[in-house]
């Protein structure tokens, strides 16, 4: 292994300067951790798939039963459990169930990630290249992203990496232990997300085993004792979970284990997206640094025989990640997640580690590329940004917050101010230019993210609709019996979640089942997207919806007909203290 450097160049300093400037750096990476992974976590209403985590959670708290996941009160089981239980866990230790409890689990997720990167890095190549990769991390968007989304992308991406990493801090000691460890990682990952936390590692790790004829070790018994505890504990769920399945539960997990995973890629029945979707997702996700890491990707190509084994495992690596992904009958986006880590993993060794006469000029050439992306983002921001607020508000009539137009001010003017500020102070720790460069422009790139992340986003969340529309709809739904609120054709995860209803909740699936709910006389509602509402269904329904889901100017035809409806059935029997109607009703 490569001996251990200091990410200061600090061979002439005194020693309690280098340890002054390492607490220095720790204090200020778990503040940026802190600011771009948890600052206003929980601001954001839930949108999207957050609402299956939510109700899914919710329901398994409600009903004490953790095996099987429903969502109003119906089956659901398409994806692991571990997920659930991991928000489960951090509702029963805080006492409550909203955003910011849902959503942590993956966040912690991302601070594993960053932690076995930075551990990598360091061990297989040099400290700065750990900690550069570990910066390049997150800063990126693809992370970030993620990381403020209650899902299993970042959870699986958790136990990818620590597989990964474990694999390499006992790969010189292959013995029982070794091999447990890596199985009870990848099996319990599993049920995080799917078989990805198994296939990906095992797939990652075997280039290196393949060399030196390590393989041989597979063959050990205490190998095939580990790999039998780790598929008990695998299955030991899924026994457990048929053993106790409720009456009238029709789902089995295993059986869906084998529906999403196998079935899914190789005979897939939905999310079919084109084969070159992750030729444009990968490079979203590694923004803002994809200059450095094609320059990477150029440098390593042109002197593949140059380059050290632990490079080539590597590039191996990402190779394999987008292959396999690529291959796959089912595709979406976010699917290729995994190979992020090992992208930032090679962007750092390219900058610090490649010898000058393998990167040639390409190292440079990205990094002025770099620098000009950057530069760029910021002027944007200070200019473009306020100035295309002051357009769509004044010329277009969008009903945007006006704060929104000082954020890309404020965050652009503080990226350049950064920028100018860390170039100075970084000049007095790095001797070598392009480290200077190279660490002058993450804290541009950190200000810039994390003022989308952590403000910006946060701004646009007055013109989000689907929570407001529901806390209207549910202080009307507290005076009506559960099973007078219906929905038609198909429940919302959030608006179940938002209005805690008790399960079972009952949606109406055909015109039959809704003219028997209409016929009573007692008082009702039903909760429908505008797009269901058509032909006579719209004609059994009173002309007006009782509330509507609020619409935007700038929204299009398709997403405005998916906006949310209620309408109140024989709404003078409901005895309810409410505003007036009027006031309720937006157009």
């Amino acid at each position: 292994m490569p001996k251990e450097q200091n990410i200061f160049i600090a061979e002439n300093r005194p020693k309690s300067l280098v340890l002054s400037n390492k607490y220095l750096l720790g204090i200020i990476i778990a503040a940026v951790v802190f600011i771009l992974l948890f600052w206003a976590l929980g601001y954001r209403s839930l949108w999207a798939s957050e609402g299956r985590w939510a109700e899914i959670t919710r329901e398994m708290l409600l009903s004490g039963d953790f095996f099987h996941p429903t969502i109003g009160g119906i089956p659901y089981f398409d994806k692991p459990l571990l997920t659930y239980w991991t928000i489960a866990f951090f509702s029963k230790i805080s006492g409550r169930l909203d955003e910011l409890i849902i959503r942590l689990p993956s966040a912690l997720a991302a601070v594993i990630t960053l932690v076995c990167t930075v551990y990598l890095g360091r061990r297989l190549w040099s400290a700065q290249a750990g900690w550069l990769a570990g910066a390049f991390l997150i800063t990126s968007y693809g992370l970030l992203w993620h990381s403020h989304i209650a899902s299993a992308e970042t959870e699986n991406l958790a136990a990818v990496m620590l597989a990964v990493t474990w694999y390499w801090t006992r790969r010189e000691r292959p013995d029982f232990i070794t091999f447990l460890v890596f199985y009870l990682i990848v099996f319990i990952g599993s049920h995080m997300k799917g078989l990805t936390a198994f296939v990906v590692p095992v797939l990652v790790v075997l280039p290196d085993l393949l060399r030196q004829r390590r393989w041989r070790y597979l063959l050990l018994p205490s190998h095939w004792l580990a790999l039998g505890i780790g598929i008990a504990v695998y299955l030991s769920p899924f026994i457990y979970e048929s053993l106790t399945r409720p009456e009238g539960y029709q789902q089995s997990g295993l059986a869906l284990v084998l529906q999403e995973n196998i079935q899914r890629y190789l005979r897939p029945f939905d999310h079919k997206e084109p084969i070159y979707v992750y030729a444009y997702m990968l490079p979203l996700f590694i923004m803002p640094w994809l200059p450095i890491f094609i320059g990477a990707l150029i440098a390593s190509a042109t002197s593949w025989k140059k380059l050290n084994q632990n490079t080539r495992w590597l590039i191996h690596a990402i190779l394999i990640i987008f292959v396999f992904f690529t291959l796959s009958g089912s595709r979406r986006g976010y699917y290729i997640l995994p190979i992020l880590p090992f992208c930032m993993l090679l962007a750092a060794v390219f900058i610090v580690e490649m010898h000058r006469n393998i990167v040639g000029e390409h190292r440079e050439r990205g990094l002025q590329i770099q620098k000009l992306i950057l530069f760029i983002a910021a002027i944007s921001e200070l200019v473009l940004g306020p100035l295309a607020v002051w357009i769509l508000v004044s010329k277009k009539g969008w009903e945007l917050p006006r704060t929104l137009g000082w954020s890309f001010f404020i965050v652009g003017l503080a990226a350049l101010l950064t920028g100018a500020f860390a170039y100075k102070m970084i000049g007095k720790i790095f001797q070598n230019r392009q480290l200077q460069a190279v660490w002058t422009m993450i804290p541009v790139a950190g200000i810039l993210l994390g003022g989308f992340f952590s403000w910006q986003y946060n701004i646009l969340e007055s013109r989000r609709t689907e929570k407001p529309f529901t806390t209207k709809v549910s202080a009307v739904a507290k005076s009506l019996p559960k099973e007078r609120i219906m929905f038609w054709r198909k429940y919302e995860e959030t608006m179940l979640f938002y209005m805690k209803l008790d399960p079972p909740v009952e949606w109406l699936k055909d015109e039959h089942s809704l003219q028997e709910f209409l016929k009573s006389d007692q008082p009702g509602m039903i909760i429908s997207q505008g797009r269901y509402i058509t032909g006579s269904i719209a004609s059994m329904l009173p002309q007006q919806p009782a509330f509507m889901e609020k619409c935007f100017s700038w929204e299009s035809p398709d997403r405005q007909q998916k906006k949310m409806k209620a309408w109140l059935i024989n709404p003078d029997t409901l005895q309810i203290a409410m505003d007036d109607k009027e006031a309720n009703y937006e157009k």
